[in-house]
């Protein structure tokens, strides 16, 4: 045995005695709560919402058919767009999905913004818009896009609003307006574009801002009754996200306020799932989730069959939670000391008891999540630490969200960043911690086709790939991170995901909403009760306030 070994083995026996404390907060809401997948899965939508707005035309053509059947649409692709003058027209080739410079030198091109449908629908607009132009560089350098939206009276520019940005490299890239006043709603409104040589414009997308207002008096009367009628729960916290409108509410009750930093348990299984996928997504990198992690991780171990959409589904054949006591060198991942690339060799040399083939079953939780940080910090050549800022905190502007260890320290949490320990062996599954702000942009960013704010962290394909039910032959409904639940006619639009003190996230799909919920029970022992008031009540109330609102909208 070698000498680290040892060295785990000696802590781990240490540790022993607060296994079963951590069993019992781990998997408190799998074997105590009273809700259930199949309890969910016949949610009923009796409405549908009328009015919902995207922010992608990839989503747009898949649809096609149904934005077309739909005035509340305003879409117009790049292939409506004309040169400015005769003479440059030769310049630019047109598909179905845009234009096309292939020319040396500056194109000029204006596109007309109209209905999907009927383009006297415009002169109804609302007073506000937003304008989002995707433009692909097909040159390994840095060029510069010029955009004019132009507002225009009787053949005359009423007013004009400039954007400029950079394209470095092969990427794409959105030119953005929101909220942008309207002088008059008799106006017609076009956008004129410089495009440089080899630079392609990939759709024009133009969306008007409805604004709602959304009134949650009911809801938050609902998590005050809670309080009030609970002996165990001190406060609760929770915001709501518009995939359009960003963060529409926020509110905190009892010792709670906005700015609480909550300890997200098994909420992390989302921002963790994230970060694997982005890295899939990064052609800096040489990994892909799909394949066996042994092609990228560089000892000799028993794990290397797994794939990391498999460590991620809970689907690997790694026992999860249910089987601590099992665990013995796994126990690792509960630790504050040693590093997660130790930590993650102990794991992928030293097999659990009970281990099963690759895809032969659905066990959630447990050290395939640790795993699967390891795989990261072996492709990447990061720290965990690292790689959330690179692709998350730093794209998304975040605030306080971090990963740490505190499974075997809970009473040394204090509610600020500086008491987080365990940084360098951060657990995976249920280590981080974050404020309400931070959760909402990341909740943001899988409403909005994986843009945060004006990143864009995952593709479309991305975020689809993190919605996917990957446990539908175990008969559970898991993608990676996200619990997933069926509206009546079996359509997924729900996605969740719960943590043992109480935080439980959430989406849905169908109307671009979502939220966070931030309950910090540290002893689980009213989380339970804050999980299925929020499943079975606060979110069917949210979902009937936004679609009551939108049906009023104009």
């Amino acid at each position: 045995m070698s000498q680290q070994t040892k060295m785990f083995r000696e802590k781990w026996v240490k540790f022993t005695f607060i296994s079963g404390v951590i069993a019992f907060a781990l998997l408190f809401i799998l074997t105590k709560s009273t809700f259930s997948m199949s309890d969910f899965e016949t949610t009923s939508i009796d409405e549908k919402p009328t009015k919902k707005l995207f922010y992608n035309n990839e989503w747009i053509e898949k649809n096609r058919s149904n934005i077309q059947n739909n005035d509340d649409y305003w879409v117009i692709p790049g292939s409506f767009c004309k040169s400015t003058s005769s003479s440059s027209m030769d310049v630019i080739s047109s598909s179905e999905v845009g234009l096309s410079n292939t020319h040396d030198s500056v194109a000029s091109i204006i596109c007309p913004i109209i209905s999907s449908k009927v383009q006297s629908n415009i002169d109804k607009a609302p007073t506000t818009l937003g304008i989002k132009i995707l433009f692909k560089n097909n040159l390994e350098r840095e060029q510069t896009i010029t955009c004019t939206l132009m507002e225009t009276l009787f053949s005359s520019v009423a007013s004009g609003f400039t954007k400029r940005t950079s394209i470095t490299g092969l990427e794409s890239k959105y030119v953005n307006w929101q909220s942008i006043p309207r002088t008059s709603e008799n106006t017609s409104l076009n956008v004129q574009c410089n495009l440089p040589e080899n630079v392609d414009l990939h759709s024009i997308t133009a969306f008007y801002l409805e604004r709602i207002t959304y009134d949650f008096t009911r809801v938050d009367r609902r998590f005050q009754e809670f309080l009030n009628n609970s002996d165990d729960t001190q406060g609760v916290s929770y915001t709501i996200v518009d995939a359009d409108l960003g963060t529409v509410h926020e509110a905190a009750f009892g010792d709670h306020d906005i700015d609480l930093i909550a300890m997200l348990a098994s909420t992390s299984k989302v921002p963790s799932s994230m970060l694997l996928v982005a890295i899939d997504e990064d052609p800096s990198v040489n990994f892909s989730v799909s394949e066996e992690i042994g092609n990228y991780i560089p000892w000799e171990g028993v794990y290397g069959d797994r794939t990391t959409i498999q460590l991620l589904s809970n689907t690997s054949g790694i026992p999860g939670l249910e089987s601590l006591e099992e665990y013995d060198l796994h126990l690792c991942q509960f630790q504050p000391f040693g590093t997660l690339e130790e930590c993650g060799k102990l794991i992928y040399q030293n097999e659990v008891k009970g281990t099963l083939p690759a895809g032969s079953v659905y066990d959630y939780g447990g050290s395939q999540w640790q795993l699967a940080g390891v795989v990261a910090e072996q492709v990447t050549g990061k720290s965990w630490k690292q790689i959330v800022e690179h692709y998350l905190v730093e794209p998304c502007a975040l605030e306080v969200f971090e990963f740490g260890n505190m499974w075997s320290s809970l009473g040394a949490w204090d509610g600020t960043p500086d008491s987080l320990r365990g940084q360098s062996n951060p657990n995976i599954e249920g280590g981080a911690i974050s404020n309400m702000r931070d959760y909402a942009k990341i909740l943001t960013a899988h409403l909005r086709g994986g843009w945060c704010g004006g990143n864009r962290i995952l593709s479309i394909d991305g975020v689809e790939k993190l919605q996917t039910n990957r446990a539908e032959e175990f008969r559970r409904n898991y993608g990676m991170g996200w619990r997933i639940s069926y509206s009546t006619d079996k359509t997924p639009y729900l996605y969740w995901d719960p943590g043992a003190f109480g935080a439980v996230a959430w989406i849905d799909t169908l109307r671009g909403i979502g939220g966070y919920m931030a309950i910090d029970d540290y002893d689980t022992s009213s989380s339970s009760a804050a999980i299925n008031l929020l499943l079975f009540e606060v979110i069917p109330l949210i979902e009937s306030t936004i679609d009551r609102a939108r049906a009023k909208s104009p």
